[in-house]
């Protein structure tokens, strides 16, 4: 079931004035996708996600969940369609399981809220339950579960009513780490087999980039880029998706060259060659973003000498051991610059290095795109 949203506008009235959560927001989620909306607190995407449940109500624009409009103020006329009314279902950072329920009772009580008959509830609820793996925990108290299975309660109680539209806000942010990755990849297959359109909100870069059919990044009420997991963390336009959903190295440069495709730009380390992400001209000054995973430690005789470009020597400063990786801080002149090498390698600190920067991972912002 598709999601349109076009132009919708929200502002809130505190005590300190008048804060725009969303401006003019237009965003078109393909039925059958899962589409994550990420960014910082104040950003909006919450809001928009409760805009979309009818939780909230707009100021302008239009909402429509596949062929009905369930917000609208075209024509001067304000059409609203109440929640119940959407055919949504939602999961939400704090479980809102009734503590005094059992795990049975609590996914019962949708269809219990809409009349239907109590065999087809035993089966459905049998059927939601069996679907996130809880089948057989039917008469247990629902307090009586771990926060991973009390989630997935939760999950279960969202598709019972078999909606057109599940939303997600933060689900997982209450779960420890181990839990919240084993979670993830359980949430990923579920959705995939439902096939129900689902808008995911998360600050958090690692759901987004493992849930996501397609991720939309907000900052400050608008959307600032959007694109599949990989186009935002290897394409991204703006210096501020680059940094907001990975580690990176920035360095301030001006367009030397232009050749097939690629840029050569003079930079505080040297000229780096790589991947304009819109077209430049010489002379253009931006900003080069290098991935982490993109810069490696090298060595005379390496594979990557025959390209003078793009390598540089520098000192360590720090070498923390983080178990799955050693992270480098390597001082190059002014300029200190993060990397990540495999936990056997042995590098000291104060040692003399070369550093490689592939030029497939370095990629030019124009000071327009960079912001």
């Amino acid at each position: 079931m598709e999601i349109r949203i076009e132009n919708v506008s929200k502002t809130f009235h505190t005590a300190s004035g008048t804060v725009a959560a969303l401006k003019n927001v237009s965003l078109v989620v393909p039925s059958g996708s899962v589409t994550t909306l990420l960014g910082p607190s104040g950003c909006g995407k919450t809001t928009l996600l409760r805009c979309i449940a009818g939780l909230e109500t707009p100021d302008s624009g239009t909402i429509a969940i596949g062929d009905t409009v369930v917000f609208s103020t075209a024509g001067g006329k304000t059409t609203f369609v109440t929640p119940d009314k959407r055919g949504i279902g939602m999961v939400f950072q704090t479980y809102a399981i009734w503590p005094h329920m059992t795990v049975f009772e609590n996914v019962a009580y949708p269809l219990e809220a809409q009349g239907v008959p109590r065999a087809e509830i035993a089966a459905r609820v049998a059927e939601a339950l069996a679907f996130v793996q809880l089948a057989g925990f039917e008469k247990r108290p629902a307090t009586a579960l771990s926060g991973g299975q009390q989630q997935r309660v939760s999950l279960a109680r969202a598709i019972v009513s078999r909606p057109r539209v599940i939303l997600f806000d933060e689900p997982l942010s209450n779960l420890d780490a181990k839990l919240r990755e084993e979670t993830r990849a359980h949430l990923r297959q579920l959705l995939k087999h439902l096939g129900i359109t689902s808008v995911y909100v998360t600050h958090d870069r690692y759901e987004a980039l493992a849930l996501s059919d397609e991720i939309v990044v907000m900052k400050d009420g608008e959307i600032v880029e959007r694109g599949t997991p990989e186009d935002v963390y290897f394409r991204a336009c703006r210096r501020f998706t680059v940094d907001f959903i990975g580690k990176a190295n920035f360095f301030p440069g001006t367009v030397r060259e232009v050749r097939n495709g690629a840029v050569v730009a003079d930079t505080p380390i040297g000229p780096l060659q790589c991947q304009p992400a819109e077209a430049v001209t010489v002379g253009q000054r931006g900003t080069v973003a290098v991935r982490i995973e993109f810069v490696e430690l090298s060595g005379p005789g390496g594979a990557e000498a025959a390209s003078p470009l793009n390598r540089v020597h520098g000192r360590v400063e720090t070498a923390l051991f983080l178990g799955e990786y050693r992270e480098l801080h390597v001082r190059v002149g002014d300029v200190t610059i993060l990397l990540r090498v495999h936990p056997a390698q042995s590098v000291r600190e104060g040692e003399q290095v070369e550093l490689y920067l592939r030029p497939e991972g370095c990629r030019f912002l124009t000071e327009a795109s960079g912001e």
